[in-house]
């Protein structure tokens, strides 16, 4: 689990999977920047927005992973909401959750939590949501749908876990950063005993 970690704390807290996001966003997602994200919605109907969309795995040119722009998500959300197909490219959780976290009302203080885990003895997995507050606790919402709410933090990502199928034990750890700046805000490696 070490190396797991080092992983993850070179990804999240030096911030490399963050800037590399942000590489990625400049040189393949700019032509998306003039399309404008909806704001200021219910958690509903950003549930119902999301369950548009279908989840596809980044492209080659994602280098494995990079956290997409909300302005990508929102343009295939547009088209199908057109009648048109999804267009072609990467739209996984990342992407879902980025654009959750911009629509949403900031009332609900969404952001993006990234949860990752031990997979293998030495491979790891990890899965995107985006984190918000209601007056029941912490839910979170996603390409896996929303879910909550949670008394804490913690909980949510226990959550996410089971939802992968994982337990405590494989947690390596967890972030938080804004879906558009992509600024890290929490880094966690452990959950309270």
């Amino acid at each position: 689990m070490t190396l797991l970690r080092i992983m993850y704390w070179l990804a999240f807290k030096v911030g490399v999977y963050l800037w590399w996001s942000k590489l990625f966003r400049a040189i393949h997602h700019s032509a998306f920047s003039s399309i404008k994200v909806e704001t200021g919605l219910s958690r509903e109907v950003v549930a119902a927005k999301l369950s548009l969309l279908d989840w596809v795995r980044d492209t080659f040119w994602a280098l494995g992973d990079a956290v997409g722009s909300p302005n990508w998500v929102q343009k295939c959300i547009d088209t199908v909401e057109a009648g048109g197909k999804q267009p072609g490219g990467g739209l996984d959780c990342d992407e879902f959750a980025t654009w959750a976290a911009v629509a949403l009302d900031p009332v609900y203080d969404p952001v993006v939590l990234n949860v990752f885990w031990k997979k293998g003895m030495l491979t790891g997995s990890g899965h995107h949501v985006c984190l918000y507050t209601t007056k029941g606790g912490f839910r979170h919402t996603g390409n896996w749908g929303d879910k909550g709410a949670f008394p804490s933090i913690d909980k949510a990502v226990l959550d996410v876990l089971k939802g992968a199928g994982r337990g405590p034990e494989h947690l390596v750890g967890y972030s938080t950063f804004h879906p558009l700046t992509l600024d890290r805000i929490l880094y966690i490696t452990s959950l309270p005993a």
